[in-house]
């Protein structure tokens, strides 16, 4: 799963948040390149919230692979 594709799949209100400010600074996630869709996001939402969000990607990310290897095992 790509970051992009995580931060579009949030629920509503964290979903709608990010939405509102990146559009608030002229920016859309889905005009961004991969690659720079973080740096986006730290200035449309602050460092910390977008720290937060990356920690949630990592984590999901390791639900993935768990839930994968489960599945080969």
């Amino acid at each position: 799963m790509q970051f992009k594709e995580f931060l579009r799949q949030l629920e509503p209100p964290l979903s709608y948040y990010i939405s509102y400010a990146m559009k608030k600074r002229g920016y859309a996630l889905e005009d961004v390149e991969e690659d720079k869709a973080m740096e986006l996001l730290v200035k449309a939402v602050g460092p910390h919230v977008a720290e937060v969000l990356y920690s949630m990607y990592l984590e999901c990310l390791r639900g993935r692979r768990r839930a994968e290897a489960l599945a080969i095992s």
